[in-house]
């Protein structure tokens, strides 16, 4: 798809209205409609007694074609520093490859600079390479955190 022309592009925070198209793009990408999931993370996202929350929606004539929710914490696992987190993007598979992701990420990373954070974390499955590019593409590389699991 061509790069977008950002200036049809609206980019703005996200509202409880746009929990159904973002259900939307997501069953695209996890093969399932996760309604409470995304009812749930809304929900937390407009409960800022705990961290702010930076989450955004990408529209074009009025229809959302992608979002990116983040949130920043101070001191989450120990760490010293103010620091943000992307947690979930989504993209209209129509809109995939047009740069909608990259207007998102920039927005969310021109908000948590103001908000004097100097680094921002996510996870990416190792078997997402098309995430994993993304990422690497905006800035993103190994940390120095290592992630531990243990199946229970």
């Amino acid at each position: 798809m061509p790069k977008l022309d950002v200036n049809s592009l609206e980019i703005r925070l996200l509202k409880p209205g746009d929990v159904p198209e973002m259900i939307r793009i997501d069953s695209h990408y996890s093969g399932r409609r996760r309604d409470d999931y995304y009812q749930e993370k809304m929900n937390r996202h407009l409960d800022t007694r705990y961290q702010l929350t930076l989450s955004f929606a990408a529209c074009m004539n009025n229809r959302l074609v992608g979002f990116l929710m983040g949130e920043v914490s101070r001191g989450t696992y120990g760490l010293p520093e103010d620091v943000a987190a992307v947690d979930t993007i989504g993209i209209d598979p129509d809109h995939q490859k047009s740069g909608i992701a990259e207007e998102l990420m920039n927005e969310f990373v021109s908000h948590a600079r103001s908000l004097g954070v100097k680094k921002i974390y996510t996870l990416v499955n190792w078997e997402e390479v098309g995430l994993f590019h993304y990422f690497h593409r905006m800035g993103f590389q190994p940390g120095l955190v290592l992630y531990l699991e243990k199946n229970v």
